[in-house]
């Protein structure tokens, strides 16, 4: 119980199922945080079954929201998190690959027969602190397994979108998926394209936080997921599937390791490292048209996720041959919000390129000459310099507005990134006999 007590939710999941209780009604814990329970795991949040309905539970929570009314479900609100409330049901019949026509309120053991996975249909009372299992769920978490709740060609049919969940629970629990799982899970991989891609897109971005992720990738190869949602991905990553998992072991090694400076990682850089990496076989200079669409359209990313990532694809290349590139471009790119993120993926993918030895060794050139770059240029802040000399300034020198004013004030800023053009003085001088030549 200590993973429960120790929750900032646990005293108002106390206080509702108590007042539940009070009133005759059952109170339940239900689904995954049960399952987390029993595997000695902190959850996310948690559900709570009873026997009392919508109406029932808005008598007894007046600021209870009835947004799943029709589906018995009820939302209690809280400072800074929700509980949800959902009616003992079973499912009506399915006719959208998604959802239930309507639900019909029932028991605790009709419940769990509708849930997915059976790690997943387990209901705790906390009265008799007891475990209640209808579907053989604590036998399958003492396996490490993932098995469905009854025949799996009914409950993919039911809900596409379990298939893609099948290998994310995998992944994230590091639970095999059970024979006759597996086998629907193949034969069925295409009915996945049925799913809206928001949802395929948050199982992605789940599936990345898993701690198993290898494992959970080459499942989705192994199934034939990767190809039905993502063919030509599929087709890229067959050329290199080795190569491609790789990059997803070095990189959760990267970001685990005691010198990453992981705390200072958002979020947004986690999921950018992440698609970056699954598309990074897709990427070709020219193409990014076609991938933002892709992006946008087929996974409903987020502009600023979108930008990020493609920003890393486009430049790590140039961060993992500095020796290449001229130094005040790559001062200018080391300027960018993003320039953290292609920074990792150069790191990533120069390790992958490295013999099988072992991952922690000393920095190389190339990282040497990044860190060089990022304090002689631009201190320890790490901003942008202002340019010394500005348009006012190129108009002085008799230059008018066009194409050459630009580029003129483009070299100049490179050269006082790369130190060549010491203070505005200097740069004044530079420009006055550019223009002239």
């Amino acid at each position: 119980m200590k993973v429960f007590e120790e929750h900032r939710q646990w005293s108002a999941v106390k206080e509702v199922c108590s007042r539940l209780r009070q009133m005759g009604h059952a109170a339940l814990l239900a689904g995954g945080c049960v399952r987390d329970l029993l595997m000695d795991r902190t959850p996310n949040d948690f559900d709570i079954a009873s026997d009392a309905n919508p109406d029932e539970v808005s008598a007894l929570f007046p600021s209870a929201l009835t947004v799943g009314k029709a589906f018995g479900v009820t939302i209690l609100p809280f400072d800074g998190f929700q509980l949800e409330i959902a009616t003992f049901r079973e499912d009506l019949e399915y006719k959208d690959g998604r959802r239930p026509e309507g639900v019909r309120f029932s028991t605790p053991e009709r419940d769990a027969q509708r849930r997915d996975f059976t790690v997943n249909a387990l209901f705790y009372d906390l009265e008799t602190q007891q475990v209640i299992d209808f579907v053989g769920g604590q036998d399958d978490i003492k396996k490490r397994v993932i098995r469905t709740v009854g025949d799996p060609d009914q409950r993919f049919e039911e809900d596409k979108l379990r298939i893609l969940r099948a290998v994310r629970f995998a992944a994230q629990l590091d639970f095999e998926i059970a024979p006759r799982t597996l086998e629907v899970v193949i034969r069925r991989a295409n009915d996945v394209n049925v799913v809206s891609r928001e949802r395929v897109r948050d199982e992605l971005t789940k599936l990345f936080k898993s701690q198993a992720l290898e494992s959970g990738l080459s499942l989705l190869l192994y199934t034939g997921l990767l190809r039905a949602l993502f063919p030509e991905l599929a087709r890229a990553v067959f050329l290199e599937e080795t190569l491609w998992l790789r990059r997803f072991e070095v990189a959760s090694v990267i970001l685990s390791s005691s010198d990453a400076n992981t705390a200072s990682i958002t979020p947004l850089d986690w999921s950018a490292l992440w698609f970056s990496l699954f598309f990074y076989p897709l990427y070709q200079e020219g193409k990014e048209k076609e991938l933002r669409t892709h992006f946008s359209r087929d996974l409903k990313l987020e502009n600023k996720l979108i930008d990020s990532v493609l920003f890393a694809l486009r430049n790590h290349r140039k961060f993992l041959s500095p020796s290449g590139a001229r130094e005040g471009e790559l001062v200018l790119l080391l300027t960018h919000n993003d320039a953290k993120l292609a920074l990792q993926l150069a790191g990533v993918v120069e390790r992958c390129a490295e013999t099988l030895g072992k991952l922690s060794r000393a920095p190389t050139e190339r990282e040497k000459k990044i860190e060089k770059l990022w304090i002689q240029r631009l201190g320890p802040q790490k901003r942008k310099p202002k340019p010394f000399l500005s348009g006012d300034d190129a108009k002085t020198c008799g230059l008018m507005p066009g194409p050459k004013l630009g580029e003129l004030l483009q070299e100049s800023y490179l050269m006082q990134l790369e130190g060549r053009l010491a203070n505005r003085e200097e740069a004044l001088t530079w420009l006055k006999t550019a223009a002239v030549t």
